[in-house]
């Protein structure tokens, strides 16, 4: 398998709400891509596929939607989901949750994309009942 290397063009390709270059400079969207493979990794042992070769693009998908997820995030200054809002004299709540799990993917939609399709990579022990393994 293969790292996967950024290209700024394909992602706003894919992803035109990033199309604006003064508001998503490339080295903005390289930063977002670079913090992403700190959830995803990006090595050539992930579990994830990634062989353009065989065109198999799993971790591709991935990280760009995990970028698109942070860049999101950064760029609307919220983090947390709307608990309430109103609009006369303008005042908001936020809510994080701190459990692990879905909550801080599912505030924008690639994030949660993202959630739903990496969980087919997740890996856990397997329990067997009454099983002595040494």
């Amino acid at each position: 398998m293969a790292v996967v290397i950024f290209d700024p063009a394909l992602f706003r390709e894919q992803r035109p709400q990033f199309g604006d270059i003064t508001k998503y400079s490339d080295a903005f969207l390289q930063n977002c891509f670079d913090e992403a493979t700190l959830i995803c990794s990006n090595k050539d042992s992930s579990l994830i596929p990634y062989n353009p070769d065989r065109q198999v693009y799993d971790r591709q998908v991935l990280l760009y939607l995990l970028t698109c997820h942070i860049a999101t995030l950064r760029n609307s200054g919220q983090v947390g989901t709307v608990t309430s809002a109103t609009e006369g004299s303008v005042s908001a709540g936020f809510y994080i949750d701190q459990r692990k799990g879905a909550a801080w993917f599912t505030q924008t939609q690639c994030g949660y994309m993202y959630w739903q399709m990496i969980q087919k990579y997740k890996v856990g022990g397997i329990f067997v009942p009454g099983a002595k393994q040494h």
